[in-house]
């Protein structure tokens, strides 16, 4: 109590009315009584203030300590995960790489990312090393010739450009081989043979030409070759071209064919076009084809005429028709039919030859002879040929297969020769077969069955060779009803393994046996083959494994 002021000075507590209350003791210290009267409560906020004050001051400091102690952990931990950061960006864009980055280190938390990335940069060098093996060998397929792992056809077409695109001078020969007897390997001794004949005039190439500086060779097409000798002259050629000549003669002994190869050798410089050497080229070979076996033509000239060429063959076959110079080798076709070695027939390979006496290529004779409207002249006189040398020699008592064009076969002109020729000779129309291509029979089906018709109607027999290979095969064959199909020799390789061609030969020969149609195999090159076809129930055989061509000799 104040005595001045008349005043007590104390402290209000709060009662407490909270049910628990009771069962606690509040100890207040000494506590008064008073009487009831007038209370006056005066606050005093100064020490209050001041301390409230103190407190913020504190808080304040506390405050911004923190968040000056956060920002230097922030700044050291953003500055480890920087330091990670980058690692890791470095890690990621060396992926590719197949070298592992061992300079750079992650803390151990992060090994299990560091095992990731290294398993994902092992893995994407697996795939990237087998896409590159896969483009390697696509470049392979594309760019390197199978058979003879010469350069292809591509990378010839690539040359010839660069040839022609190229601004400084340059100059250089090109030398072309034609290997004429693949068609007549690959059908009389199989594709087997066809290939070995080939790698070996890849081989005799690349020996005669090894000693002139970054000589190319190639494959341009299936029975063709080209050898660029870069900064050769034209007048060293004479001399690489007898060695080329001696090594193909040498080989022909071996070989037991016509000729091995015929050889053209033209000059180019830059900006040549590759057209007009193409042209050139096919000219030198094809005057090379009419002098005679293992033969060359060298071309001096760049503007030469590729004129020149086509007529040397025109006269050369001229000159075939006048003289009848040709030749006949015969090849059997065995039958399958009731375990007998029966023979259907004998198939007639003719072979030309020209003035002087030396042999031609068949194929190229023929092209040649289509392409100047003489293939009918030449059909005619193998005709009369098979016929003459039948008539006057009675040991001949097979039956022929002669080959003749479709052009021929679809002239009604033809057909009417044909018929006035075999009114002359009536008893040897039953010992010939015609043989067609397929293909060409199919440009009019209409004329076509006419000329089977006629055929049949003089005594003779109808056989369409290659069969299979067109888009309307079974029509074909439904509409033209011939005497026998000859499969094509596609159909024949490895068959024993092909399941494709296994169905299609046993379809064709399933329709083949309704309308009494005997279905030959041809291009037979092996036992497995053999037994396949048989296995297949093919009616014929004929091939390089069934039997060889003979020549057909008069007495």
């Amino acid at each position: 109590e104040n005595s001045d002021n008349n005043y007590t000075t104390g402290q209000l507590l709060v009662r407490k009315t909270h049910w628990a209350t009771p069962l606690f003791t509040d100890n207040f210290g000494q506590t008064t009584s008073i009487k009831p009267g007038r209370v006056q409560v005066k606050l005093e906020l100064g020490n209050k203030r001041d301390q409230i004050l103190n407190e913020t001051q504190i808080l304040l400091i506390v405050i911004i300590s923190m968040y000056f102690l956060s920002a230097i952990v922030a700044l050291i931990c953003f500055h480890d995960k920087k330091i990670i950061i980058k690692s890791l960006a470095e890690i990621i864009n060396n992926i590719p790489n197949s070298k592992p980055l061992h300079h750079i280190k992650l803390p151990r938390n992060y090994q299990l990312v560091t095992e990731s990335i290294n398993n994902c940069r092992n893995l994407i060098a697996r795939k990237f090393e087998r896409i590159t093996q896969e483009n390697e060998k696509l470049n392979q397929n594309v760019f390197v010739d199978d058979v003879t792992k010469l350069k292809s056809r591509q990378k010839f077409s690539h040359y010839l450009t660069k040839i022609q695109d190229e601004a400084k001078p340059i100059f250089g020969c090109m030398l072309f081989l034609r290997a004429s007897e693949l068609s007549s390997i690959n059908h009389e001794r199989g594709r087997a043979s066809g290939d070995q004949y080939l790698v070996k005039i890849a081989n005799i190439l690349t020996e005669v030409t090894k000693k002139q500086p970054d000589s190319d060779h190639f494959r341009i097409s299936s029975a063709e070759f080209a050898v660029v000798l870069p900064n050769f002259s034209f007048n060293e050629s004479k001399k690489l071209l007898d060695s080329l000549k001696a090594a193909l003669d040498e080989y022909q002994q071996t070989l037991k064919a016509l000729s091995a190869g015929h050889v053209g050798l033209i000059p180019y410089k830059n900006g040549s076009q590759p057209s007009s050497l193409v042209a050139m080229a096919d000219t030198a070979i094809s005057i090379a084809q009419t002098l005679g076996p293992n033969a060359y033509h060298a071309t001096e000239e760049l503007n030469s005429d590729d004129q020149i060429g086509d007529n040397r063959w025109k006269i050369t076959i001229q000159n075939i028709l006048k003289r009848q110079s040709l030749d006949f080798y015969q090849q059997p076709i065995q039958s399958c039919r009731n375990n007998t070695q029966s023979v259907f027939y004998q198939e007639l390979l003719t072979r030309f030859s020209n003035k002087e006496g030396k042999a031609l290529p068949t194929s190229a004779v023929i092209a040649m002879a289509e392409r100047h409207g003489l293939i009918t002249d030449l059909d005619k006189l193998v005709i009369e040929n098979v016929l003459k040398l039948i008539k006057n020699n009675p040991k001949l008592n097979s039956t022929y297969g002669i080959n003749i064009s479709a052009a021929s076969a679809l002239q009604s002109s033809f057909v009417a020769w044909m018929k006035d020729l075999f009114k002359q000779h009536p008893k040897l129309a039953s010992k010939i077969v015609f043989e067609i291509n397929e293909t060409g029979m199919q440009t009019n089906v209409s004329a076509a069955a006419s000329f089977v018709t006629q055929a049949h109607q003089i005594g003779a027999k109808v056989s369409i060779e290659n069969f299979g290979t067109g888009f309307t095969a079974f029509k074909f064959f439904k509409d033209i009803r011939p005497d026998f199909i000859k499969l094509d020799s596609s159909f024949t390789r490895e068959i024993e393994s092909d399941e494709d061609n296994k169905f299609f030969v046993r379809m064709m020969i399933d329709i083949a046996r309704r309308i009494n149609v005997p279905v030959i195999a041809t291009s037979v090159e092996s036992q497995s083959e053999k037994q396949e076809l048989e296995k297949l129930l093919v009616d014929g055989l004929q091939g390089f494994y069934i039997s060889t061509p003979q020549r057909l000799k008069s007495s």
